[in-house]
């Protein structure tokens, strides 16, 4: 395995070799995800009501799996709540 200072020197010197603006555009937002997803595991964004710490790439989880139940039609209206409720 190549040492890390050794390829971290011939990424910038590939970078450094491009010349088309699509390509740097490119590498700059796969740069910028990296970041974002190295923040997103460790920021803590809010805090439960038991104390227990809210991480912002849990919370991001939590709303995709939301968003393909929706999709999915696996949810329960409003409604169909309140019925189930009447019987607790």
């Amino acid at each position: 395995m190549e040492d890390l200072n050794l390829r971290k020197l011939r990424l910038i010197e590939f970078i450094l070799a491009e010349h088309e603006e699509e390509s740097i555009r490119k590498l700059e937002k796969a740069a910028y995800r990296i970041a974002y997803d190295e923040d997103s595991k460790t920021k803590i964004i809010g805090f439960r009501p038991n104390g227990v710490a809210v991480i912002k790439s849990d919370f991001l989880d939590g709303i995709t799996q939301s968003l393909k139940e929706v999709t999915t039609g696996e949810y329960i209206s409003l409604e169909e709540l309140e019925k189930r409720s009447e019987n607790w």
